[in-house]
């Protein structure tokens, strides 16, 4: 999910947890989920499908820090999300800004299309 007031990539809590990342040790009060929610900072490489008119299409890299809040896959589970073909979506993060910042976002409200074109120096090589 894409969310314009957080500024972190936020995960839950429990997939950081089984997805086996390491801990900083750092820890930050993140703003947007909640009044000051107190989160745990995360190393971590996001892996996204793309499709690239520069490059061959394929699944590219974002190494970096994400935070992990507690229970947002439940918070979100609520509100019964689906995709364009009607399949139930399971939110469990949100990019914000930190990501956002290198992107350009077209969203096309009456055909339900939305486009993210990202700056191809964001990716490390896998």
């Amino acid at each position: 999910m894409i969310y314009t007031g957080a500024a972190p990539v936020v995960i839950d809590e429990d997939i950081a947890r089984q997805l086996g990342l390491r801990r900083t040790g750092e820890s930050d009060t993140i703003h947007g989920f909640g009044v000051g929610d107190e989160s745990l900072v995360y190393k971590a490489t996001l892996l996204l499908d793309l499709r690239s008119s520069v490059r061959p299409s394929g699944v590219y890299g974002l190494s970096g820090e994400v935070n992990a809040l507690p229970g947002i896959r439940a918070r979100h589970a609520q509100f019964d999300y689906r995709t364009a073909e009607g399949k139930p979506l399971d939110v469990i993060g949100v990019i914000g800004r930190r990501l956002l910042r290198a992107a350009t976002v077209i969203y096309d409200g009456p055909r339900g299309v939305c486009e993210i074109y990202l700056d191809e120096n964001i990716f490390v090589d896998l």
